[in-house]
């Protein structure tokens, strides 16, 4: 082999692994589907996880980290009542939504006690990512 057909058969295999390199490198990457991760519900923001609360509990504070969520989806967190005594089956005490800036990905949502305190009985957090069902929190309250 003359050194010229060396020349050219390394310039030939340069190009094809830099030609490989480069479809590599342009593969896309598929993010995950937009969620909730390890929602905690507590009666303090940054305070240990409960599901079990009295009726004076004067607030409920449920943090959970987002993830694959893009910019602008709207984030919904909404607070039922399953099942008490003062209130019919399933129940939607409040609603609360938030639209996903780009530094954000972490989420807040509260709800203070009512007036009369908390209704014994069992409840639930629904979690939403633009109207579509991301999770539920379920909790309840005892005398």
């Amino acid at each position: 082999m003359t050194i010229r057909n060396r020349y050219w058969i390394g310039r030939v295999m340069l190009a094809a692994a830099a030609g490989v390199t480069g479809m590599l490198m342009t593969i896309p990457v598929w993010a995950g589907e937009a969620r909730y991760e390890n929602p905690v519900l507590s009666d303090t923001k940054g305070g240990a996880a409960k599901n079990k609360f009295s009726k004076d509990t004067a607030q409920l504070v449920l943090v959970s980290k987002i993830t694959d969520v893009p910019n602008g989806a709207k984030l919904k967190a909404a607070w039922i009542a399953e099942k008490t005594k003062v209130a019919p089956p399933n129940y939607r005490i409040d609603s609360y939504e938030l639209t996903k800036g780009p530094l954000i990905n972490t989420v807040t949502f509260t709800m203070s006690r009512p007036t009369k305190g908390w209704p014994v009985g069992d409840y639930r957090v629904d979690l939403f990512i633009n109207d579509k069902a991301a999770g539920l929190v379920r909790f309840s309250v005892a005398d």
